[in-house]
């Protein structure tokens, strides 16, 4: 049993190099680009500053859009997101 099911196990023979992002996307279309980095994308910068094991925070905001990326550590992102929703 244990042979048969070791013989179906897949092998990864690139390993996954890529980081562990979290994306905050928000959308508000009467909002100018001015107006979407000053009341949306700056405040969400802010408030993740804190986040443990965080590599890099990166932003674009547009015309009634904005996308905050969060890069975090490779190990970190197992235990992080089912703490994320602030249902604790």
């Amino acid at each position: 049993m244990g042979v048969f099911s070791l013989r179906q196990l897949p092998i990864d023979a690139v390993p996954d190099i890529t980081n562990n992002q979290v994306q905050v996307i928000t959308i508000s279309p009467t909002l100018a680009t001015q107006e979407v980095e000053q009341f949306i994308t700056t405040p969400i910068e802010l408030s993740l500053q804190n986040i443990q094991q965080l590599v890099e925070i990166r932003s674009i905001s547009r015309f009634g859009l904005s996308v905050v990326t969060v890069v975090l550590r490779k190990k970190w992102m197992s235990i992080w997101p089912g703490n994320w929703s602030g249902n604790t």
